[in-house]
């Protein structure tokens, strides 16, 4: 399978590229999911730079946020059936055309979404909202120019 492979820390993210890798199998608690989109988020670059919290050693595959479809099951893991839309995120794995995701991390693709729209909730609507409402405290009939 194709997927956007991180092979080097880099501050200019030429260790950063698409490269053919084996798709993998789900472990236990675990869900493959065949990866419709994925959000693109400012994290993942500063995880390839080696400058955000989260220290991942390479070789390892970008992206934090997905939707797509499920493919295989691990061992244990209930409540998903093979070919349901899903979308969720990890600290890795997005940019691929197959991802793992822990069970617990996935969730149901609401019907009056996109595979885009959804693969963007977990992280970067949620941050927005956050950011907006929560610290920003943005109040209806109120104008944000961004």
């Amino acid at each position: 399978m194709k997927a956007l492979v991180c092979h080097a820390i880099t501050d200019d993210l030429s260790g950063v590229e698409v490269r053919d890798i084996p798709r993998p199998n789900p472990a236990p608690g675990e869900v493959l999911i065949k990866v419709h989109a994925t959000g693109v988020n400012f994290p993942d670059i500063l995880i390839c730079q080696g400058k955000y919290q989260l220290k991942l050693d390479p070789p390892f595959t970008p992206g934090m946020e997905l939707a797509g479809t499920v493919e295989a099951l691990g061992e244990g893991v209930t409540g998903f059936e093979i070919g349901e839309a899903v979308c969720g995120g990890n600290k890795q794995g997005g940019f691929a055309e197959y991802a793992l995701l822990p069970a617990a991390t996935l969730r149901r693709k609401p019907d009056n979404l996109s595979f885009e729209q959804a693969a963007a909730y977990s992280a970067a609507y949620i941050t927005a909202y956050v950011a907006l409402v929560r610290r920003g405290n943005l109040q209806a009939g109120e104008t944000l120019l961004v």
